[in-house]
Parts: C-alpha cells; structure tokens; sequence
C-alpha cells in the first residue's frame, strides 16, 4: 500500500511540474508575441499612409494635367499673338486692328493668370482635403488597433507556474528600457502590461496643420502595454512624417506658379515693348 502511494504522489510531482512547465512555455511564447506586436502598428499605419499619399498624388495629377492642357492653349494662342503683330499694323489705318489685337492679348494675359492662380487653389484645397481625410483614418485605425491589443491574450492572463530563479521577465526588463511610464497610479504586472479599467492616450495634435480639426480627446484602452505605445509612437510619427511631405509638395507647388506667373510678366512686358516700337514706325 505505500508503494502505492508513494508511486502516486510521484505521478502527481511529475503532472505538477509539467503542468507548470507548458504553462511557464506558454507565457513565453506569449511574450515573444506582445514583442512582435510591438512592430504591428508601424506596418499597419505606414500601409494606410502609403495608401493616402499615393491617391493624393493620383488627384492631384489629374488636376496638373488638365491645368497643362489649358495653359497648352494659352501658349498657342500667345504664339498666334505675336505672329499676328505684323510692322504694318502700326499704321494708322491699322489702328482698330492694332487695338483689337491688343485687346485679345489683354485677355489671353488674364485667362493666364487666372488659370495659374486657380490650378494652385484647386491643388491646394486636393492637398487638405486629402491630409483631412488621412488624418481621421489614422485616428480611426489607431483606435482600432489599441481595441485589438485589448483583446489579445498576454502573459497577464496565464497563471505562471513560477520562476526558479526569481529572475524579472523579458518584457518587464524591455518595458522599463524602452517605456517611460508613471507607476505610481498604476499596477505594473509580471508581464510588463499594466490593466486599468479605462487608460487614456493623448490625442493626435494637429492644431499646427489643422486648427479646426484638432482633437481635444485622446483614444482609450483597457491596457497599457509595450505595444499599445507603439501604436501612439507609430501614429504621431507617421502623422508627423505625412506633414512634412504635405508642407514640401505645397511648398513645390508654389514655386511652380511663381515660376509660371514670372514667364507670363517677362512676356507680357515684350509684348507691351513690341507693340510700342510698331507704332513708333509710323511717327
């Protein structure tokens, strides 16, 4: 009888301790995971900005191409212009035709500048119009993603079969490296991720852009952990990243319709001297 029992409780020593070793391998596994997920956010929201910048440019182009096509018109009509300014309409008998040439350069110069000024508006406003959109899809998405992490099992969730060795977990020691967080209001577990029954993230701080658009709540979750950060880390940097590239394409676009209206001025100001030494011909 106690050969019996003695070979029992060894068959119970042994199921203790490989319970305890696939759940110490579980929660392992499990925090190689949150590591992982620590890279997810930055994937995911650089795809969405990607995704953003690339119709923008699309638009955009189009916008380009038919201001292109227009001023294509005006060119002709400019070379048609100046063809037209023959010597002899500096005669007076020529005075009417002179004038009505005149006239026509007079509103082919205007239509220029508009189209110019208008081709800028119009891309301009594409830009916002697109960078707004952006904006609220990036909010969106990282509520989602900060929702997602909540859902996800960690090393919270797993009852630890203990740690010989009282050594600190992986995650806790990459948490403190990498997290600066104030635990003073906070329970931190084994497993470097803090629970609260609701934690609030900044908001996306757009006021420098957007003042109208600027977001006076942050997201919310019911964790806080490595990668929960990542996704506020990986959200400002690419909104960041998105108005940096927003400013300099805005910045391009108001070279070109400097560059465009400085052509017009310089031919404007030879036709006006062409007219005048056709009519000193005659005097």
């Amino acid at each position: 009888m106690d050969s019996l029992i003695e070979r029992l409780h060894s068959y119970q020593i042994q199921a203790e301790e490989y319970s305890r070793e696939c759940i110490d391998e579980f929660n392992s596994q499990l925090k190689e995971l949150m590591i992982v997920l620590v890279g997810l956010p930055l994937v995911v929201l650089s795809e969405l900005a990607t995704q953003h910048t690339t119709l923008c440019h699309e638009d955009c182009k189009l916008l380009t191409t038919s201001h292109q096509h227009h001023m294509s018109s005006l060119l002709a009509q400019q070379a048609e212009n100046r063809t037209s300014l023959r010597p002899a309409l500096g005669h007076p008998n020529n005075a009417t035709e002179l004038s009505a040439l005149q006239d026509q350069e007079a509103e082919r110069h205007q239509n220029t500048m508009d189209a110019i000024n208008d081709h800028f508006l119009a891309v301009q406003a594409k830009e916002k119009e697109h960078l707004k959109c952006f904006v609220t899809e990036l909010v969106s998405k990282s509520q989602s993603l900060l929702l997602m992490l909540d859902d996800c099992v960690t090393a919270d969730d797993v009852i630890s079969g203990g740690n010989k060795y009282g050594e600190k977990p992986e995650l806790e020691q990459l948490l403190r490296q990498h997290v600066k967080h104030d635990s003073s209001s906070d329970n931190t577990t084994n497993a470097g991720t803090r629970t609260k029954s609701s934690f609030d993230w900044p908001p996306l701080s757009t006021a420098d852009i957007m003042p109208e658009a600027s977001l006076t709540a942050g997201p919310k979750s019911k964790r806080s952990s490595l990668a929960h950060n990542a996704v506020i880390t990986a959200r400002d940097k690419l909104y960041q990243d998105h108005v940096i590239q927003y400013k300099e394409r805005l910045h391009q676009l108001d070279n070109m319709k400097k560059d465009e209206e400085i052509n017009e001025h310089k031919w404007s100001s030879s036709w006006t001297s062409s007219v005048e030494q056709v009519t000193l011909l005659y005097k």
